[in-house]
Order: C-alpha cells, then sequence, then structure tokens
C-alpha cells in the first residue's frame, strides 16, 4: 500500500522517452505529520535510534508522539524493533505490544514497565550427584526399533 498518492498532471522524462523517477515531485515527508517532541528518557532516546535506523529518517525529525506506521513502519519492520529492543534494552516484548503501543512514548512506557518485571537471576551451575539418567520416550522408541528389526546396521 503506498504511503503517498500525488496526481502527476505530465510525466517528467528523459531524453530516451522513459519516465524519469529522479524528477518526479516528492511527496509529504514522513515525521512530518505530527508536531515535533523530543525524546526525554534514555528509554526514548534509544527507540528514537532504532526508528531512525529502521525507518531511513534523522533522528531529529522522529517525534515521540507520531505513530510508527504513519512514518512507514509495517509488519516486518516491527518484528526488527521488537528485535533491537532486545538486543539494546535486554528486554523482551511482544509483537503485539509495537502494534498496540505504536508511538515511541507508548512503547517506551511498556519497556519500562518489562524492565521493572524482569527481574531474572543469575544462572547457577548445579552440582550433579547422579551420574547415569533414565533414558526419553525417543531413546525406548529408538531402542525398540532397533530391537524388533533385528539390530540391522541400515
Amino acid at each position: 500500500v503506498p504511503g503517498v498518492i500525488l496526481l502527476v498532471t505530465e510525466w517528467p522524462l528523459t531524453s530516451n522517452g522513459k519516465v524519469d523517477k529522479k524528477a518526479l515531485p516528492r511527496g509529504e515527508e514522513r515525521g512530518q505529520q505530527v508536531a515535533y517532541h523530543g525524546a526525554q528518557s534514555e528509554v526514548e532516546k534509544t527507540l528514537v535510534e532504532i526508528w531512525s535506523h529502521l525507518l531511513d529518517l534523522e533522528a531529529s525529525t522522529v517525534s515521540i508522539k507520531a505513530n510508527f506506521f504513519d512514518l512507514g513502519g509495517h509488519s516486518l519492520l516491527s518484528i526488527r524493533v521488537v528485535s533491537e529492543v532486545r538486543s539494546r534494552c535486554g528486554v523482551e516484548i511482544s509483537l503485539a505490544s509495537v502494534f498496540d503501543n505504536a508511538t515511541i512514548e507508548e512503547l517506551a512506557q511498556v519497556i519500562t514497565d518489562a524492565t521493572a518485571h524482569n527481574v531474572r537471576p543469575g544462572l547457577t551451575k548445579i552440582e550433579r550427584e547422579q551420574t547415569t539418567y533414565p533414558v526419553s520416550f525417543s531413546q525406548q522408541r529408538l531402542w525398540f526399533i532397533d530391537k524388533l528389526q533385528g539390530g540391522t546396521p541400515e
């Protein structure tokens, strides 16, 4: 679905009669639909960096009140947003949260809430006294098939 539709009265042509795509009029610039509101928190600043990188926009033009999908975002880019948030912020958010909270301001609140509730204990090594363990169902099935077929090497 195109982001902007423009009516063109005359197509600009190159010298050999093809449409000159570089000379076509540009539509309304993305990111200018809402008044600019700058990022306040570190999470908002991180989201501005992520969005500007993924949407190919200047970070100084991305408002925290602008809608991700109005700026040119789509479902595949929202998956990349989730991945970037995971790697940069260290918190897991759902894909649905990007759709439900499509502005930086709203998504930053979701990330802040998730960070507050995402306290994971560190991994510790557990010493095992036992050296043998019972076989799994899949291992039992393979053993049974092997015995049923007579131990063939195939």
